[in-house]
């Protein structure tokens, strides 16, 4: 399943980043939610760079965030990586 499948709708964050780990290739096949999710409420390594990375998406408008959910919003916005970037917020 493709990350903006699985996140077209708003999702709790721990299952957000279960998915986009999923989505990379992150956890092995066949782990579950279920198996790894005590892991999301933990700051590890892992979970806190998949945090990172999905605030970062989220920063340049591919991920939409609100209250400890996570959405899919669509392709990169080029403008705003620029202003990412740029440091032009």
């Amino acid at each position: 399943m493709e990350l903006a499948e699985s996140l077209s709708e708003w999702t709790d964050y721990d299952i957000a980043m279960f998915e986009f780990g999923r989505s990379l290739g992150i956890f092995p096949e066949g782990t579950t939610f279920g198996g790894i999710r005590g892991m999301f409420f933990m700051e590890t390594p892992l979970s806190t760079a998949i945090g990172e990375a999905m605030d970062a998406l989220v920063k340049i408008g591919v991920l939409a965030y609100r209250e400890a959910e996570y959405r899919w919003v669509g392709p990169v916005d080029f403008s705003a990586v620029r202003r990412a970037t740029s440091g032009d917020e």
